[in-house]
């Protein structure tokens, strides 16, 4: 390339000298300009083969802080090769059969406040949901109700109306009114009502107890409504439901004492063929599959599409049942359109569903873009669902990974490419809820073992420090982050196995010494409040030491546990505990292999 442009200049410095004519000089200098474009292009082209050009990715120093709190502190998604955006919920699995996952926000509920934030110039309308309150309803043994009515009242005025949940499960969130400290929660089933208040600032999870016992239903109702973008890019989608609609309902219908309906709202845009086209809930699985063969992808072009339209069709128009498990699919690889200032929105949308007790599990396929999956999460948070990503036919390639120490086990965090999987394994879970029981799961936990490059030392504070971001992520109330965190020693059962428990402790301290700055408790406290550790556990009464621990430290939250030994591995459950009260935020397991020696 060097010698071309020598070339030239050579060519150029000749043709000034020689051309007395002032027009034959100034057209020669346009011809070689020309020719130096062209050049300058070719060279372009062949670096970008060579050397892919880098999207320009500086940001603030603010943000380069909250990007490293973000990324380093969801561990569900280490290992996997990112699409379309950094911290998009969707990546390209290495495994080609784990195209396809889900993320819960209501666990991580602290990771996916910090998403919101990091992305809040993204086009979307505003809903504050950084506090958040949990309800669960139970009868007098215990047992959750599900479909009971639910009233929140601050000041006698009423705030909110919804019902439980298949799991009764109710969430209120105290940010959505700033101007309310104390309110009166009411819950009503089966002409049995009680009433509890419950503060702004106070537990996170509160249980109710209804003075009565679940009623059995003769019939479990399941209503399932698929909103579908039908514009051209969503054949693959919709050719995959049509093909196994048939297969879903067998899945459904097999278990005892069910009801399933199914319909449809369909969508594309304005100016196409239709804006909405609704189909009514039905239990003749011949007619919703007529109605299905009819769905053809067609037109779209400017990738926003009416989702907001469909989504008041959904909530609104369709003949969802009473005292029913409502879900609906919200199928998609665009972003809604937020210019037609409709005034009814996706947020509306939201606050209906949840009034209804309707989930709304949204699912991005395809190269669905950040503010898609922003709004998509919106929506299935508040509602009490789950954002799914499909990443059909996009596999990455599967490279020779090194061996790792510490690795992440997933249960309930499954990986599919079968949207069919996908729809069964939650309408099952909402069925089981309902009923009393569970869908069982493996429960998801760090895995640490020995290998040859890592000393014993740096794998146990990696598996720590992991074990902390998820204790983090996955708290129930937001974290600022200017909190204070300190530790107490990690408890142990059975006395034979307290050496053990010493060393995973010593180990637990330095490791958070190393994730932060955190308040250091001199050796004098240490030795006695091990002493009291060990007789609350025994007595089960540990809220009163970690209070007593956090006014001795001044820290904000409490990072404890408890080591239990199995035969073949040791494992270790975390717990973040909230200085103020002693309530546990949150729980993540950790497990030692049998060759990983203490």
């Amino acid at each position: 390339m060097e010698k071309m442009t020598l070339f030239v200049k050579k060519i150029l410095t000749c043709t000034i000298k020689t051309k007395s004519n002032t027009y034959l000089r100034l057209w020669t200098l346009l011809e070689l300009a020309i020719l130096l474009s062209l050049l300058h292009c070719s060279s372009t082209v062949f670096k970008s083969d060579s050397n892919p050009i880098q999207p320009d990715t500086s940001q603030s120093q603010s943000q380069k802080d909250l990007d490293a709190r973000t990324t380093q502190k969801n561990p569900e998604y280490e290992n996997q090769v990112m699409i379309n955006n950094p911290d998009s919920a969707a990546r390209r699995f290495y495994s080609e059969n784990r195209q396809a996952g889900f993320t819960d926000d209501n666990k991580q509920f602290n990771y996916f406040v910090n998403f919101l934030k990091k992305y809040d110039t993204i086009p979307h309308y505003p809903l504050n949901i950084s506090e958040r309150i949990v309800f669960n309803v139970q009868d007098q043994s215990g047992n959750s109700v599900p479909f009971a009515k639910i009233k929140i009242q601050s000041d006698s005025k009423l705030l909110e109306v919804g019902q439980t949940y298949s799991d009764g499960s109710f969430i209120f969130h105290p940010s959505e009114y700033p101007d309310s400290n104390k309110y009166i929660f009411q819950v009503e089933k089966s002409g049995t009502r009680e009433e509890i208040p419950f503060w702004r600032n106070g537990n996170r999870k509160i249980p109710v107890q209804l003075k009565t016992q679940r009623s059995n239903q003769s019939e479990i109702p399941i209503d399932i409504v698929f909103v579908f973008d039908t514009t051209g890019s969503m054949g693959e989608e919709i050719a995959r439901l049509k093909a196994t609609i048939e297969l879903i309902d067998l899945n459904l219908s097999s278990l005892p004492k069910v009801s399933v309906r199914f319909g449809l709202v369909l969508y594309r845009d304005r100016e196409e063929e239709y804006v909405t086209k609704l189909v009514p809930l039905t239990n003749d699985l011949e007619a919703f599959r007529k109605e299905l063969n009819k769905v053809e992808a067609e037109g779209g072009g400017d990738n926003p599409e009416d989702l907001q339209t469909a989504l008041k069709d959904a909530v609104l128009n369709i003949n969802w049942r009473e005292d029913s498990i409502k879900m609906g699919f919200v199928i998609t690889d665009a972003p809604p359109h937020l210019d037609y200032n409709q005034s009814y929105t996706y947020i509306h949308a939201a606050k209906d569903a949840k009034k209804k007790g309707i989930k709304l599990f949204t699912i991005g396929t395809g190269g669905l873009d950040i503010q898609g999956e922003y709004v998509l999460r919106q929506i299935s948070q508040y509602t009490n669902a789950r954002y799914i990503f499909l990443t059909y036919g996009d596999t990455a390639d599967n490279p020779s990974l090194p061996e790792t120490s510490v690795s992440r086990h997933i249960g309930a965090n499954f990986a599919t490419d079968k949207l069919e999987s996908i729809i069964i394994r939650f309408s099952k879970e909402e069925y089981f809820h309902a009923t009393g029981k569970s869908l069982s799961d493996v429960q998801t936990y760090y895995l640490a073992k020995k290998i040859q490059t890592e000393s014993r030392e740096d794998t146990l504070k990696k598996l720590f420090i992991k074990g902390f971001n998820e204790l983090i992520d996955f708290s129930s109330e937001t974290i600022p982050d200017s909190t204070r965190i300190t530790s107490l020693p990690l408890f142990t059962e059975k006395t034979m196995y307290q050496e053990n428990s010493n060393i995973l402790s010593s180990f637990l301290e330095k490791s958070l010494q190393e994730w932060g700055s955190f308040p250091i408790v001199n050796r004098e406290d240490k030795i006695a409040l091990l002493r009291d550790w060990k007789y609350f556990h025994q007595n089960r009464n540990e809220l009163e030491l970690v209070s007593r621990y956090a006014n001795l430290t001044g820290a904000n939250y409490l990072i404890s546990g408890q080591v239990e030994k199995k035969k073949d591995f040791t494992e270790v459950y975390l717990r973040l505990y909230r200085a103020s009260g002693g309530e546990t935020l949150s729980i993540t397991k950790l497990v030692l292999d049998k060759d990983f020696e203490l």
